[in-house]
């Protein structure tokens, strides 16, 4: 880049390219259990991380990124922004927000319902999801499938936006992004003795969602979105440690598939993407 361009990276408009990067808590799209379900009385306790990846969202930055880097090294360092750069920031900006992209961290507390099922609840960075699983046991390998239920309120109590960054914080107080998630799930893995665990398995995800973007940083009225994104992919993943406490670690990949059009109209948004899902935490078992 052009350093000539760097001031530009100062103002307000480039400002927003940051929100797009830090601006919400992301989609939980993890498993992070073993697929053996829990005994009868017994109970589980997880603490789990993920960040979610979508190259979309990447790619999706690149546009206005180098539009305003080349207004800026032609006509000098600007406040201003086109009508064409203030779009591409939208559409990033929505692209951003829908795809989930972020780092969201969760409790979930398991326990044994008897007859192979359990029943699991997470919560955290605004995620409330339940999750019913049935089992069986072959030979030397556990199986397992289930659907969970998921309702994400799009709030974070991580600090994301700088309170002296007027654009941002009035950006961050304004979004509002809410889903519903009905996942479909199925596992199998492997135990050995006391002190190991792995997993791999296969999932779909319906996501409906319902986005207010704050379009008045940008001198317009609120933009709106609401649809649903599809997903599907697979994961798998590890835990390690002996008899109650153990580290887990997982990698989700999934391909989603949507367009989002926004109201009022500005451009439709191609949410066709791949998403990695990296995974990490603990998991005590009672």
């Amino acid at each position: 880049m052009n350093s000539s361009a760097l001031p530009c990276l100062r103002l307000p408009a480039a400002l927003a390219l940051l929100a797009l990067g830090m601006g919400g808590c992301a989609m939980n799209l993890n498993e992070a259990r073993p697929a053996r379900t829990l005994r009868g009385g017994e109970m589980q306790v997880s603490q789990v991380s993920n960040a979610v990846l979508a190259t979309r969202a990447i790619s999706v930055l690149i546009d206005p990124a180098e539009s305003i880097a080349r207004s800026s090294a032609k006509d000098g360092p600007t406040t201003e922004l086109t009508d064409e750069q203030k779009n591409q920031l939208l559409v990033a900006l929505a692209a951003t927000s829908l795809q989930g992209v972020g780092y969201a961290t969760h409790l979930e507390f398991g326990v044994g319902l008897g007859y192979r099922l359990d029943l699991h609840g997470r919560f955290g960075n605004g995620i409330y999801g339940l999750t019913l699983r049935r089992g069986f046991e072959l030979e030397l390998w556990d199986v397992s499938y289930g659907a969970r239920l998921d309702y994400n309120s799009g709030e974070s109590w991580i600090p994301y936006f700088d309170e002296g960054t007027e654009l941002l914080s009035a950006a961050g107080a304004a979004m509002g992004l809410t889903r519903f998630d009905s996942q479909l799930f199925t596992s199998v893995g492997r135990e050995w003795g006391e002190w190991g665990r792995l997993w791999l398995g296969a999932k779909g995800i319906m996501s409906h969602y319902d986005l207010t973007l704050p379009g008045f940083a940008f001198d317009r009225g609120d933009i709106h979105a609401q649809d649903q994104i599809w997903y599907a992919g697979g994961f798998l993943g590890f835990a390690l440690g002996f008899r109650y406490v153990f580290v887990l670690a997982e990698l989700s990949v999934f391909y989603s598939w949507a367009e989002a059009d926004l109201d009022p109209p500005i451009d439709r948004v191609d949410l066709s993407s791949l998403v990695l899902v990296p995974a990490w935490g603990l998991r005590i078992n009672f």
